[in-house]
């Protein structure tokens, strides 16, 4: 990775579905891929996924990203009674990656 080319976000959606994370963690290029995220789930499962873990690049939901659209069409900084996502700095990301995979 090369400092710089990539965003941090943290954000946190409030539902009751157990199969979806209460929070996240995400790594994303400028093309709005996710290249490397962590998922926080209610009952304190934690999930990480990368997409150099894919030989192709291509994971199940798109090439080279992690999710099925581009991050930017996420409203980044808007805060409701559902959601909210929010920028942090790489260091925090690396923080929390670091800590998943412990």
């Amino acid at each position: 990775m090369v400092e710089g080319t990539y965003k941090f976000f943290v954000g946190e959606w409030r539902h009751t579905n157990p199969e979806e994370p209460v929070r996240f963690y995400y790594e994303v290029d400028a093309a709005g891929n996710v290249t490397r995220m962590i998922e926080i789930f209610a009952d304190g499962r934690v999930s990480t996924d990368a997409i150099s873990s894919y030989p192709d690049g291509a994971s199940p939901f798109a090439f080279g990203s992690l999710i099925g659209c581009s991050f930017w069409e996420i409203p980044i900084g808007k805060t409701d009674a559902d959601y909210f996502v929010l920028e942090i700095k790489s260091g925090d990301f690396e923080k929390h990656w670091q800590g998943a995979a412990a």
